[in-house]
């Protein structure tokens, strides 16, 4: 440590004063002060364009290279604030004791928090400038403070004789200075039209290119490529562009206003997710330390424009507000973010939009690495209409990469790793844009039948949530199950519903809870999540809104070693194994994301002809009867031969649920092969206590002709055998038709029943009419609904007169 300091404070007086290996003495003696350099001569009139009290400003940039090792030890922009703290005259030995105009300059920094200069040090040589006709050398220049001579002196006509002053230079500073390690120049000329002064060297790349102001002297612009020594050579790339304030952060553009808001997915590994939303409340001034970043023993102080937002986090309900006045991303005309080994900022989420590559590639390249002692050795820039930018270490697998866009300046994603796990990635919201058509506080009833059980269910929406999946992973989990689609990224959000789960007791006629768990899972890639589809506790019931079920075949393409045919259109999915027939078919309704059906034969995977199980899944209607008379009208707007339908239900009950589907689909792996079926239904009571009267009243349209059909009522496993049953005759006598209304209404008497009713029926249809066109299949759909639930009731009543 006291190596490093010892070496920074030579650099510091080497290159800040230029005179530590002259072995210079500066004294001081009172002859007068004033601008105009001393010895009253005819030839003497020379005098400065400054005067005490004026302010300087430079934008400088500067690279330090190690001639022996080549590697770049400083590489730094800044802006250099000159204050002159006084001219005087004083004698002192440089090229001989002479008397000299000394210029003494204060380094400063603005201190934005106080609104104020202050000082970094005390009062420096700026510039130093003697004239003796009687020496052999008459004038004679030193610029204590740099390479570069910041100020050079006006003639007695106030004008600055570039093309007097260049051979002053050569001979009386750089010349000598060369003799001490410094380049050696051996060409000068000057220009007189932009006042500008060049200095090369024939045999080497070494320069100084410098324009100054023709009625202050002051140095306007400066370039060059020297060699310094530095307890070693050192080379120098330096630029210096004088500016007419110290403002740093004037230049910055923010494609962000306060008011804005933004999303990201993030996780910090594992299993961790977070939805974070960050909201822009205010920009400011700061100021902060930098180190490396000059040439003295500490850290400057450098002010930064800050972006603060408050970070949000959701609940799974609303986003609450963890962090306020959170620094979000930090910049100035210098640099497009800060980073310092003392002190970094957690997040940088936003970047100004005016940022270009180089302005990355001059603060982060291998050179900058090293020097900070990041732990890195690598690193890429690809530039699009984002910026990608990585920087790792290859012996460690360490890494981080950035996904900047251009024109808002917005983090797109962030990533850390090492040894191939996620330590930290968070992502603006994309892969979870998605919506189901349900929201918190839903209520969604659902029926799962199987070969050993079939279960009526319902799941109450209570919050959303979401996961992070490296699906790298999930191939491996899975055993070859899974494999990840190559066109889509490794590592993948979903968005996740969490339901409470509910299942009915048809003994006791109670919903018995069993738990908090998965209810849908998906994003933009997966419609349904693999995990939601093939190992949650709830059925897939919805997809996205916006998806089809052509968007299904990535997902069910999982299942090709058990279905060798497939057909993926709109509204549904064909899965069939041609060797045993069997198949798979999914239904949804495209407007709304619903699943309007799922069901046929599954294997598990591996599994032989005898591990194929018959399954169906699909949702339910619910209703809620109340103590009275209760209308439920029930949808027909598929089935334009229908213009009312109504079930009028009548009892003494409270808080007594009506669960029905009504289903295009055999629900059962047993067909009906008498007739055609038009319509299966699934219909659930919860309390039959109190039930006095169910009335159906259906008026079709014009168009349909009651005469023309004859109907059969089934209801499945009334026996116990489990076989479909035709209901018996006397139920006709329920049926009333007005052929002038052109309606029917069922009358169902039904009273002095108590628990749950349950059954799943279905009705099929000859067709007796003429041989004109028979309506469409939808007509027979809503009243094999309406008559079904007749039939069932009217069954069930039956059984229990015949018990009694």
């Amino acid at each position: 440590m006291n190596n490093l300091r010892n070496r920074t404070r030579t650099v510091a007086i080497i290159l800040l004063m230029f005179i530590a290996t002259i072995n210079l003495s500066v004294f001081f003696t009172s002859v007068k002060a004033g601008p105009f350099v001393p010895e009253e001569h005819a030839s003497n009139g020379w005098h400065w364009g400054v005067d005490a009290g004026d302010e300087l400003y430079w934008e400088v940039e500067f690279t330090l290279t190690n001639i022996s090792s080549g590697e770049v030890t400083m590489m730094f922009k800044d802006i250099w604030i000159y204050n002159i703290t006084s001219i005087e005259n004083v004698t002192t030995d440089w090229l001989g004791i002479n008397d000299f105009s000394l210029v003494n300059a204060t380094q400063c920094y603005y201190n934005v928090t106080e609104g104020e200069l202050e000082t970094y040090g005390s009062p420096m040589e700026l510039a130093l400038f003697g004239y003796n006709s009687s020496d052999t050398i008459k004038h004679k220049y030193r610029s204590g403070m740099g390479a570069a001579p910041y100020i050079l002196p006006l003639n007695g006509s106030n004008n600055l004789e570039v093309n007097v002053l260049d051979n002053i230079l050569n001979e009386s500073f750089f010349y000598p200075m060369s003799l001490n390690g410094f380049s050696r120049f051996d060409g000068f000329s000057s220009n007189i039209l932009d006042n500008s002064i060049t200095f090369t060297n024939s045999s080497e790349d070494y320069y100084m290119y410098l324009e100054y102001g023709a009625t202050d002297g002051i140095v306007e612009y400066a370039e060059g490529y020297m060699k310094v020594p530095m307890g070693s050579p050192m080379l120098i790339n330096v630029t210096m562009q004088r500016v007419l304030d110290y403002d740093i952060t004037d230049e910055i553009e923010w494609g962000i206003n306060i008011g804005d808001t933004f999303y990201y997915d993030w996780t910090e590994g594992g299993g961790s997710y977070y939805d974070v939303k960050i909201e822009i409340i205010g920009f400011e001034d700061i100021m902060l330390p930098k180190t490396h970043n000059g040439f003295m023993e500490d850290a400057i102080n450098m002010v930064y424009q800050v972006v603060l937002a408050n970070l949000s986090l959701w609940d799974g309900i609303e986003y609450f507000i963890e962090e306020t006045n959170l620094p979000i991303g930090f910049a100035n005309n210098f640099y497009f973010q800060y980073f310092d080994e003392g002190f970094s900022p957690d997040f940088n989420f936003v970047y100004p939009n005016n940022t270009v590559k180089e302005n990355i590639e001059f603060m982060w390249n291998p050179d900058t690495i090293r020097i900070w002692g990041a732990p890195f050795n690598d690193i890429e820039i690809i530039e699009n209409t984002n910026f990608e930018f990585t920087i790792r270490n290859t012996s460690t697998t360490f890494r981080v990469s950035n996904v900047i866009d251009k024109s808002s300046g917005i983090v797109q994603s962030n990533l850390i790793t090492q040894h191939g796990d996620v330590q930290l990635y968070y992502e603006l919201k994309h892969q979870t844009l998605v919506n189901w058509d349900v929201a918190i506080g839903d209520v969604v009833y659902y029926k799962q039948n199987s070969d050993e059980e079939e279960i009526y269910r319902r799941a109450t929406i209570i919050f959303t949530d979401g996961e992070f999946v490296n699906l790298t992973q999930w191939e491996v989990d899975s055993g070859g199950f899974f494999t990840k689609d190559p066109l889509h990224p490794e590592l993948q959000f979903f968005k996740a519903i969490i339901a409470e789960f509910e299942e009915f007791d048809e003994i006791t006629g109670v919903w018995n809870n069993f738990g908090d768990d998965l209810f849908l899972e998906a994003n933009i890639y997966w419609p349904i999540s693999p995990y939601a589809m093939f190992g949650g506790v709830a059925p897939p019931l919805y997809v996205p809104l916006g998806f089809t079920g052509e968007d299904l075949e990535t997902l069910l393409g999982l299942l090709k070693g058990m279905f060798d045919e497939t057909i993926f259109s709109e509204n549904h999915v064909l899965l069939k194994n041609s060797t045993n027939g069997k198949e798979y078919d999914t239904y949804l309704d495209t407007a709304t994301g619903e699943i309007m059906f799922m069901g046929g034969w599954m294997n598990l995977p591996g599994g032989d002809d005898s591990s194929w199980r018959y399954m169906s899944i699909y949702p339910m209607f619910n209703e809620t009867l109340h103590f009275g008379t209760n209308v439920v009208s029930v949808p027909n707007d598929a089935v334009s031969e229908i213009s009312v339908s109504n079930i009028e239900i009548i009892t003494t009950n409270t808080e007594i649920e009506l669960v029905n589907a009504i289903l295009d689909y055999n629900p059962i792996n047993t067909s009906i092969t008498n007739g055609t079926v038009l319509y299966y239904n699934d219909l659930l009571i919860t309390n039959s206590t109190g039930l006095q009267n169910i009335t159906f009243y259906i008026k079709f349209d014009d168009t349909f002709d009651l005469d023309n059909y004859n109907l059969t009522f089934w209801a499945w496993n009334m026996s116990g055998n489990n076989e479909w049953e035709a209901a018996p005759p006397e139920a006709t006598d329920m049926f009333v038709y007005d052929y002038t209304d052109n309606s029917l209404t069922i009358l169902f008497p039904v009273g002095g029943g108590t628990g749950p009713i349950s059954i799943i029926m279905a009705v099929s249809y000859v067709y007796t009419g003429p041989a004109s066109a028979i309506p469409g299949f939808s007509l027979f759909m809503m009243f094999g609904f309406l008559s079904v639930s007749i039939i069932a009731l009217i069954a069930i009543h039956l059984k229990k007169i015949k018990k009694l």
